[in-house]
């Protein structure tokens, strides 16, 4: 991964740096909820113990240890093929949003708009079916 994306995910994943006390990093819980976090948006699994803080380098290697993950669950799910021919932003851009998480991608993925009358945002039906049918199939 090149240095701007790992920028670019380091900033979004935890840009605050919650949970970074005297230059190391500790267990926070997730604004998004569910399980804890550490640096940047590791989510903790079982048996996994940061009680004693990571260093900078530690978690950045973590963090490239989550990308690689989220990079082998979005080249499978769109295919090999496909994704090994799309350019490298492309490719951050899927793994950014997939995460290897389909159930998090289907929550963001609906596209709306705003109704000329009422001003309401509503779904793009079609658009968004489509798009669900074609990326987020049932599987």
């Amino acid at each position: 991964f090149d240095s701007g994306f790992l920028d670019y995910m380091k900033r979004v994943e935890n840009g605050i740096k919650k949970g970074l006390k005297a230059g190391k990093w500790y267990p926070h819980s997730s604004a998004e909820g569910g399980k804890k976090t550490i640096a940047y948006g590791h989510k903790l699994k079982t048996g996994e113990d940061f009680s004693k803080g990571l260093t900078g380098e530690q978690a950045i290697a973590l963090l490239k240890q989550d990308l690689d993950v989220a990079r082998t669950g979005a080249r499978e799910f769109v295919g090999a093929d496909k994704f090994d021919k799309l350019d490298a932003h492309r490719q951050e851009m899927l793994i950014d949003l997939l995460k290897n998480d389909k159930k998090e991608m289907k929550k963001h993925y609906e596209r709306k708009y705003q109704h000329p009358t009422t001003k309401k945002w509503l779904p793009i039906k079609d658009r968004n079916n489509q798009f669900k049918k074609r990326y987020l199939p049932s599987k």
